[in-house]
């Protein structure tokens, strides 16, 4: 396991309503007592083709979660199904297609519960602090729109990039396996997995973005979309490749696929705001939530 020298890492686990075994980090200062008596816990969420690691992926000065952690909160880093670390099942493998039949719904539908009320119930907190980026956000808007009442268990909630349309995105990869229809080809030869790689693959990258950490750079750019603004730190680029991505199913990344072309909006959108929150601020890439 990764972790700062100076930080401490408990691995929990948790078990959803449909039977996937999600994988939760607790990150708290080393030799000091895991609890939440500063604050409310701490959840943050990754996004699309992420794991918790990215929370952690600079130095601890950088990374979120060791900021956290250092400042005295109680840190939880939680992993959807289907990604590097969540990738077990009671009754199948990874190896089984069935196993990756879900998309962001599922992770709406059962992860977010079990991770909130797996760490509720371990805390005996009340309420927990949500962090969510891209996707994570996806999921809480979606869950909340279909339970509302879900709204109880949080005491503030953050979304970094927050998504409620996907019409705007700007990467060259994406246009182009449209174009291609990749991904139907891949779901017609039965490829179940996207980007979901074997752990002795990920060494290989590290060496391979140490040596030529330009050409990765570039894979990013393609993937993710061109940009004028570094959003990330170009010299962690062999770490992050140590170990990302975090990979999901083919069936999600179609969910996202369909919604990138046929300009599709979130239809809880309305419902969501108008009916959950009682403050709400939007930035270019940030929004906070004050719930009831």
């Amino acid at each position: 396991m990764f972790i700062h020298r100076d930080y401490s890492i408990q691995i929990h686990k948790t078990i959803t309503e449909d039977n996937y075994i999600l994988t939760l980090w607790r990150v708290g200062l080393l030799n000091q007592p895991l609890n939440s008596s500063k604050s409310y816990p701490i959840i943050l969420q990754h996004g699309l083709l992420d794991s918790s690691f990215t929370w952690i992926i600079n130095e601890k000065n950088e990374s979120l979660a060791y900021i956290l952690a250092s400042l005295g909160y109680d840190v939880w880093l939680t992993n959807n199904r289907g990604s590097r670390y969540s990738h077990e099942h009671k009754d199948m493998t990874a190896s089984d297609d069935e196993y990756w039949q879900f998309s962001f719904d599922e992770m709406a539908a059962y992860d977010l519960p079990a991770n909130v009320n797996y760490i509720k119930n371990v805390t005996s907190a009340d309420k927990v602090i949500f962090i969510a980026h891209s996707q994570g956000t996806t999921q809480l808007f979606a869950h909340l729109t279909e339970n509302p009442e879900f709204k109880q268990n949080f005491r503030l909630v953050f979304g970094l990039g927050p998504v409620i349309k996907v019409d705007h995105q700007g990467s060259l990869l994406v246009s182009l396996a449209k174009n291609l229809r990749v991904l139907d080809i891949l779901n017609f030869f039965g490829i179940d997995s996207f980007l979901f790689l074997e752990s002795d693959v990920f060494p290989t990258l590290g060496v391979f973005c140490e040596k030529l950490s330009g050409i990765c750079v570039d894979a990013v750019r393609l993937l993710c979309g061109n940009s004028e603004i570094v959003h990330y730190n170009s010299s962690r680029m062999s770490v992050m490749a140590s170990h990302e991505p975090g990979g999901s199913s083919i069936q999600n990344i179609l969910h996202w696929y369909v919604s990138f072309f046929n300009n599709f909006r979130m239809l809880f959108l309305s419902i969501f705001f108008f009916q959950i929150i009682s403050c709400f601020f939007c930035c270019w890439n940030f929004c906070y939530f004050h719930f009831f």
